[in-house]
């Protein structure tokens, strides 16, 4: 849908909530439904954005406490992420946190201090926080799908074409 040829004459538009803009945005929790018009043929499509901004950093936490429930910052950040994801991946211990504590706010995780005195918390994700991660992995689909599917597709085609 992005990647259509789109005559150099026509004006291309969004309209998003019934209201038109020449640039998509992202309202952070709420799906943004969108639907493009071509005005020189007037056709109309709507579905979920896929440019929007994807918050990998809580995709990444929120999958790895799905994974492994009850699951201290300090082990997600050292051992889980590498482990699961790539050993060269790190995440900073602030930003772990501070989006910990953002998902903990919003009921999305909960967490309990740990009994033994230390100072651990440990994260468990909610059912609004399957719900959360569950939008996500639709955004990620709708980015592969509409986006780098396409977009990979003509740089390999330009790859091929130029070693002819």
């Amino acid at each position: 849908m992005f990647l259509q040829k789109i005559k150099p004459k026509s004006f291309f538009y969004f309209i998003i909530n019934n209201k038109r803009v020449n640039s998509m945005k992202h309202l952070p929790d709420q799906e943004t439904k969108f639907t493009s018009e071509n005005t020189s043929n007037t056709t109309r499509r709507s579905l979920t954005d896929p440019l929007s901004p994807l918050p990998l950093t809580r995709v990444i936490i929120l999958t790895l406490i799905s994974r492994f429930p009850h699951i201290t910052g300090y082990t997600l950040m050292k051992k889980k992420v590498p482990e699961n994801l790539h050993p060269d991946i790190s995440l900073k211990t602030g930003t772990v946190y501070s989006e910990l504590r953002r998902l903990e706010r919003s009921g999305k995780l909960m967490s309990e201090q740990d009994k033994s005195g230390r100072k651990e918390r440990y994260y468990t994700i909610t059912n609004a926080g399957q719900k959360e991660l569950a939008q996500l992995s639709k955004q990620i689909q709708n980015r592969r799908n509409f986006v780098l599917n396409p977009l990979l597709k003509i740089i390999f085609e330009d790859l091929l074409s130029s070693d002819d």
